[in-house]
């Protein structure tokens, strides 16, 4: 099924969609479930439907998020959590994203957290991308692709990078100062080359650099399911 992009949105419609899915993913938990919990604006809709359910319906599942501020906000919401380090599979896994191509494979790391995000993604049973359709693109590289990098020795990575092709810049807080992971690494976000048809071949080139932690691309197996301003869903899967 395929569907056109709408070109003009309000904040509202996409508060409208992230909702909704996150309200068709939380119907997927059952009791006894581990589920993993993604980072950013649309996990933090399904964390937000996943905590009314574990209140109104003494919903007995366990938890692992990928960020400290998903941990914090489902913690709050009385979510119970597993022992990260001892969690070997999850059921379900719920994320964001921050592009998504035709064949599926996706930049993540906009807030940050995606050495943690594809841990969960590597663990998860079944693994559920929420996206609207302005993360839709025919070719990978519009957003900036997000790069964890060690301290130690980061200005001699950045030089490889640059030397390899890979220009960008340090991820900053408001505030001015260098962005500082859950991990304690560093984030560099590459904008040039601002398109990348073979993914994977980026991906194998980037992490054969020492210091590099990890890369945005995500290239597993998963669901994306895609929210459009009419209020339609679309779940998309590569078999």
């Amino acid at each position: 099924m395929s569907k056109q992009v709408a070109h003009s949105f309000s904040s509202e419609d996409f508060s409208f969609i992230k909702q909704k899915l996150a309200r068709e993913a939380v119907a997927l938990v059952e009791p006894g479930m581990r589920v993993g919990l993604g980072s950013g604006s649309t996990a933090r809709e399904f964390i937000l439907a996943l905590g009314e359910r574990v209140r109104n319906e003494r919903l007995a599942i366990t938890a692992v998020a990928s960020s400290r501020i998903s941990h914090l906000l489902a913690q709050a919401l009385g979510i119970p959590f597993l022992d990260p380090a001892l969690s070997q599979e999850l059921d379900l896994v719920v994320d964001g994203a921050d592009e998504v191509d035709a064949n599926l494979r996706m930049i993540k790391g906009g807030g940050g957290a995606l050495f943690r995000e594809k841990i969960l993604l590597q663990s998860g049973k079944r693994n559920i991308i929420l996206v609207d359709e302005r993360k839709l693109v025919s070719v990978l590289g519009t957003f900036p692709l997000p790069i964890e990098i060690s301290p130690f020795g980061c200005s001699s990575v950045e030089k490889v990078l640059n030397q390899q092709g890979y220009i960008g810049d340090w991820r900053k807080t408001s505030h001015g100062e260098r962005f500082i992971t859950d991990n304690g690494n560093y984030i560099y976000d590459v904008s040039s080359p601002d398109s990348y048809p073979h993914p994977e071949e980026d991906l194998i080139r980037l992490l054969q650099i020492r210091g590099i932690i990890d890369v945005g691309f995500v290239i597993a197996k998963a669901e994306v399911w895609v929210g459009y301003a009419d209020g339609t869903v679309v779940r998309k899967e590569i078999t």
